[in-house]
């Protein structure tokens, strides 16, 4: 008998294995443990006997409830035996149906509105969505690396270019005003008393021709 550990065993009608399917590849897929015989019955195995010792060996069923399911003897003695066995059964009600007597104490998982938001109650339920949680932040770390290296290493575009050019135009205004602003500074000490001495001087003639004109008009 095969050791299913966490499994969880599908239960389903076969007008609804369309459904079944895309649930069980969408659970594999996330990291869940799920046993369908479509998926998991190898070549050479006997159906009836493969069924029966992944049914005994899973300790989760998962029972796909619609119309034809419902009205189904094989998925009525499934879930008879998971019952009886005393095993984890998640119902998932795919289609609008009665509930059978037997799963109306156990909350569904309800699939008829909403898959993605169901399927991630399912997960959660199942244990798996701190790996796919896990999963999704990896995949968007590699991803932001990956475009931030695509963008180190493509071509210049014309907007770059610009910027560069612009970038350079700044840094060359700087050092042109560090440089006359050094000019300013490597004045000769002398320069300014030169320019008081000559200011005096001026005032001094013209005073000295004021007080001579005075003089004259007398």
């Amino acid at each position: 008998m095969p050791q299913l550990g966490d499994t969880a065993f599908v239960s389903y009608s076969r007008e609804d294995s369309e459904f079944a399917l895309r649930l069980a590849r969408d659970l594999k897929a996330a990291g869940a443990q799920v046993w369908l015989d479509q998926l998991d019955i190898q070549p050479g195995q006997r159906w009836a006997r493969a069924v029966e010792e992944a049914m005994q060996a899973a300790p989760r069923m998962l029972v796909i409830l619609s119309p034809s399911s419902v009205a189904s003897p094989n998925v009525e003695d499934e879930v008879a035996f998971a019952l009886e066995e005393r095993k984890t059964v998640i119902p998932i009600l795919y289609r609008d149906c009665k509930i059978p007597f037997r799963l109306r104490n156990y909350h569904y998982a309800d699939f008829r509105a909403n898959y993605e938001r169901e399927l991630d109650s399912l997960l959660r339920s199942m244990g798996i969505i701190a790996n796919v949680a896990k999963a999704d932040t990896v995949s968007n770390t590699l991803a932001a690396d990956e475009t931030l290296s695509n963008y180190y290493e493509r071509p210049p575009s014309k907007f770059d270019e610009r910027l560069s050019s612009a970038a350079i135009n700044v840094n060359q205004n700087k050092e042109e005003s560090k440089s006359t602003s050094r000019s300013a500074d490597r004045q000769p000490d002398g320069a300014e008393p030169k320019v008081r001495m000559i200011v005096i001087f001026v005032i001094v003639v013209f005073a000295f021709f004021m007080l001579l004109a005075i003089f004259n008009a007398r």
